[in-house]
């Protein structure tokens, strides 16, 4: 299930990237899939954030890797400032939570 939620956000970054660097069309992007892309993103925020904060991932001191998916975000708030962002948004719930 995992290895699956990797792919399906892979193609997202992508996507991003194509856009980003002007190969592909944001505009089009926009009218074809760009409410999905906020929904999506801010669906499966949680599990980046978390999968971002991994020890598995977080080698030499590195204590959050904000590379990954990163241009999935840029596109996603991009699209709509509202999309969640990363790691603010789950930092202050997890202050607010400890307060």
């Amino acid at each position: 299930m995992r290895l699956q939620l990797h792919r399906y956000l892979n193609h997202y970054e992508m996507i991003a990237l194509g856009i980003k660097h002007n190969l592909l069309s944001e505009k089009i992007f926009r009218e074809w899939m760009g409410r999905s892309c906020v929904r999506d993103w801010n669906t499966v925020a949680h599990f980046i954030h978390e999968d971002r904060k991994s020890p598995a991932r977080n080698k030499e001191g590195v204590r959050y890797d904000d590379n990954l998916y990163k241009h999935f975000q840029w596109l996603a708030r991009r699209i709509d400032s509202d999309a969640i962002s990363l790691p603010e948004h789950f930092e202050k719930k997890e202050k607010e939570q400890a307060d």
